[in-house]
């Protein structure tokens, strides 16, 4: 599709503008166009190929931080450092994540350092189905290792995704099921996990950061782990 005229004055001054102005456009388009993210990534395609080009360190943090294309994003994460990636992991619209397939897209596998998977799940806008699937701890999250599904587990419950209502401003079944759903999977947790001091943190954590989920009785997950042990979370959580 050919640029539009006003675009191509756009590209012109983004080809020379201090690296600063740069950013902050970069700042603008992500915050005006938040509701439409799809069609901002068709939108911004162009412009942030262009400021990707000036292989500017600041200009590169602020694609890193507000980018929208996918494409720029993977040549950044691949190529940078830790920090860049995981404000790429904490900021990119889906955490780099396919919003329609669940496929990450920033690289040909899922980061495995601890740091960059609590970016990751640090993210406002990872899909239900990612944390879904985190929460149960299924793949492409099932080989974590318990240190790391821990960290994960303390980095969500940071996430203001976990303690915001459902906007029922646009009605919409199945997305409403989607999105407590993932508040059922969170306190679901009390009834797997280990019964231990630290999981007993973990979980205190998360769900007292976590808005409640409809149709689970907390106590009832509680009781029913602390009657197949002998000492369960909610006791275990009292003597904390």
């Amino acid at each position: 599709m050919a640029l539009s005229t006003e675009e191509i004055i756009e590209g012109a001054f983004l080809e020379v503008c201090p690296p600063s102005e740069a950013v902050e456009w970069l700042k603008r388009r992500r915050e005006s166009a938040s509701k439409t993210p799809l069609l901002m990534r068709d939108d911004n395609k162009h412009q942030e190929e262009i400021l990707y080009l000036r292989n500017d360190a600041f200009i590169e943090f602020g694609l890193a931080r507000y980018g929208v294309n996918a494409g720029v994003a993977q040549r950044i994460y691949e190529r940078e450092h830790r920090g860049i990636r995981c404000t790429l992991l904490a900021s990119f619209p889906s955490g780099g994540f396919d919003p329609f397939g669940d496929r990450f897209l920033l690289h040909a596998s899922l980061p495995t350092d601890t740091q960059e998977l609590c970016a990751l799940f640090s993210n406002s806008t990872l899909s239900d189905s990612i944390l879904e699937k985190l929460l149960e701890r299924k793949s492409p999250f099932d080989s974590l290792s318990d240190e790391t599904f821990e960290s994960a587990i303390i980095a969500l419950a940071k996430n203001p995704r976990m303690s915001t209502p459902y906007d029922e401003t646009y009605l919409d079944g199945y997305s409403d099921y989607s999105y407590h759903k993932v508040f059922s999977c969170a306190w679901q947790l009390a009834a797997t996990v280990p019964v231990t001091p630290r999981w007993a943190s973990v979980l205190y954590y998360l769900l007292n950061a976590c808005h409640p989920a409809r149709g689970v009785e907390a106590l009832v997950l509680f009781n029913r782990k602390r009657r197949s042990s002998g000492r369960g979370i909610l006791s275990t959580l009292a003597a904390s």
